[in-house]
């Protein structure tokens, strides 16, 4: 009866789907304009009542319930389609009535709310874009209060996937087509036309591009490692006229003259778009196959694609990447054994593609702990991570000189002298410059990095010509500001200056690159503080402070679930996802774009919810037997015991 029931409600949920989208369809038409017809139209029907004056017609006054007009509003295919399959996969036959159904119901709204991102104001009036990105922190916070009880549970009741395991093999195929077509289609990202630049100039040179590849250095250290495998294997070339030109660092005099995004070089910043996409389909079907069944691992990889949250960040290597690695993450710290040591080091590296993750750290190393001797794997990897994470974002990375829309405005700072080319001669002269006017922990923090490198002057060089009586023994690089010519020209100078500086240079120039990048990253959509704030500076001014609270509160909680983890020993895989689900769902809601943008980062762990099993009890270390296997058959030759009590 059961049975029928469910299969029942995810077919009234279909319907009302499909009839919502004729709806809007036949209203769309209905509203249209009529076409105008021409004056050799066809004659009326009864022309002998056409010359009749028409009586008149009362009308009579109507209700409030027949006044009420309906908004005319369309939601995207997409946006349609994953709130369906959302709702077929993991409906169950009492949708309101349990969690899980209420979590597939949440998904579905946010599936629907994302299309109204750009506002529809039928629906809402002007204020359509604010309620819409205030429904959608809702829903983070919805999965952050999810996260925390499925991280205090003592058990999770198992979730049921809607459709056969036959059909969910379909739905993955459709989403593997569906998720490629739009890798190979879309415009590339910000992130991936840095990832090919940065990644060219790390396979020729060795080095990372932080400082010298300026506007295309504010990507992760692992985006640009991955672009220079996938360059190595398959070198980019564009066309220039009737001749391949290579896509390599001696000649980007060449072709970073064209508009090469659009040229054939394009090719590898889309394998590495694809490699990561089918890393996080075959992480998630292998973790929905251990903690659940086979049949949920297809279900979860087909509605990983269709969430058009997730389908949104497909381009975007910046964000699939840490996405990519969060997965298998999860997948390899909740088998049994030497997992945990992989798993400790993929997470160190997670938080080095997207530094909140390590929020995280903390739960999961306690987490492992909980489980006898997994803790000092997991401790190893974690250790082995750090160890690999400093040596590919600082080891290979050459310091660069300060930039002025950098660290020293960070830091505020004040120049003093300016640095320009003059042919192959390098012009400083004195040009006092702003005072700078930044305060807090984070100029002070710019402050000490400089402050490492006060000892680096200029020096006297048959390539360098001082004006305005400078002594090059009291001019520091800090005090120059250099434009990108003349930066490029003083390079060997200044590295030659800090080379007994230690790490902190180097430090210095990565730390600006990310976090002070010349040109912005990409954004899905317009950031939800912006379009919470207005044009008074007191009121941006208080939306600055409440996010810097929301950060603390996050980091915080962070170390509250660690602490949780560790009073509570905890050591269920649901319980640990449900801690990595909510510092996400924390994060973002603080983050600068907040929870409307970005969000493959939070709706993966919320995804992957579905498939945890807590009904099994505390034994998390105990191997179990697949789902869907066959009971054990009986000895050959053995007859049958019949015993009567």
């Amino acid at each position: 009866m059961t049975s029928h029931a469910s299969i029942g409600l995810r077919r009234i949920a279909l319907a009302i789907l499909l009839l919502a989208l004729n709806f809007t369809s036949v209203a769309q038409t209905t509203t249209a304009p009529a076409p105008a017809t021409q004056a050799t139209s066809a004659p009326p029907l009864m022309p002998n009542r056409s010359t009749r004056m028409p009586a008149p017609i009362e009308v009579a006054e109507r209700s409030p319930l027949e006044s009420l007009v309906l908004p005319q509003f369309s939601f995207p295919a997409p946006a349609l389609f994953g709130a369906l399959l959302v709702l077929v996969l993991f409906l169950t036959n009492r949708p309101l009535a349990t969690g899980r159904s209420l979590d597939a119901c949440v998904l579905a709204l946010g599936c629907l709310l994302l299309s109204l991102r750009g506002g529809v104001p039928d629906l809402f009036g002007p204020n359509t874009v604010w309620v819409t990105y205030t429904l959608l922190t809702m829903i983070g916070a919805y999965w952050l209060a999810r996260g925390l009880v499925f991280m205090r549970a003592s058990s999770v009741p198992r979730a049921s996937v809607g459709v056969g395991e036959s059909a969910q093999g379909i739905l993955a195929l459709a989403a593997l087509l569906f998720g490629m077509h739009t890798i190979a289609n879309a415009p590339l990202s910000k992130a991936s036309q840095d990832g090919i630049v940065g990644g060219v100039h790390l396979a020729t040179t060795g080095h990372m591009p932080y400082g010298e590849t300026v506007g295309y250095d504010g990507q992760s250290p692992l985006v640009y490692a991955i672009h220079a495998g996938v360059a190595k294997l398959m070198p980019p070339e564009i066309a220039v006229g009737s001749e391949l030109v290579p896509l390599t660092w001696e000649k980007r005099d060449i072709w970073s003259g064209f508009d090469w995004t659009e040229a054939e070089g394009a090719a590898a910043a889309r394998m590495v778009n694809a490699i990561l996409f089918i890393l996080c389909l075959v992480g998630l079907m292998m973790l929905g196959r251990w903690l659940h069944s086979a049949a949920m691992g297809l279900a979860l990889a087909a509605a990983f694609v269709v969430l058009p949250g997730v389908h949104e960040c497909l381009s975007r290597p910046d964000i699939l990447l840490p996405v990519a690695l969060l997965i298998w993450t999860l997948l390899f710290a909740t088998l049994p054994g030497i997992g945990a040591l992989v798993a400790g080091m993929l997470m160190v590296l997670a938080g080095l593609a997207w530094p909140w993750l390590w929020l995280a750290l903390p739960a999961l190393l306690l987490w492992f702990a909980c489980r006898g001797w997994v803790g000092t794997a997991g401790a190893i990897g974690m250790l082995g991570g750090a160890v690999g994470a400093v040596f590919v974002s600082i080891g290979l990375t050459e310091p660069a000189p300060p930039r002025v829309n950098g660290s020293i405005t960070a830091a505020g700072a004040t120049t003093t002298h300016i640095a320009r080319l003059d042919g192959s001669i390098v012009v400083v002269s004195a040009q006092p410059g702003l005072t700078g006017s930044a305060s807090g922990m984070r100029a002070k923090l710019w402050q000490m990095l400089l402050d490492g490198e006060s000892g680096a002057h200029l020096v006297r060089d048959g390539n360098v010509r001082f004006e305005g009586g400078a002594s090059p023994s009291e001019l520091s690089f800090r005090d120059v500001a250099a434009g990108p010519e003349a930066r490029e020209a003083l390079l060997p100078y200044y590295r030659l200056a800090v080379s007994s500086n230690g790490y902190l240079p180097r430090l210095r120039t990565v730390l600006e690159a990310i976090w002070l990048p010349v040109v912005p990253g990409d954004s899905t959509a317009r950031g939800a503080w912006s379009v919470w704030g207005s044009d008074s500076p007191e009121r941006a001014a208080q939306l600055i402070s409440i996010r810097r609270a929301l950060k603390i509160a996050a980091g915080i909680l962070a170390l509250l679930a660690a602490v949780m983890v560790l009073v509570n020993r905890l050591s269920q895989p649901y319980q640990l996802i449900g801690v990595i689900t909510a510092i996400c769902a924390a994060t973002l809601i603080a983050s600068e774009s907040g929870a409307v943008a970005d969000l493959a980062l939070l709706l993966t762990p919320a995804l992957i919810l579905f498939a945890v099993d807590g009904t099994a009890g505390r034994n998390g270390d105990a191997k179990r037997a697949p789902v869907d296997a066959p009971p054990p058959p009986a000895a050959r030759g053995s007859s049958p015991r019949i015993t009567v009590e």
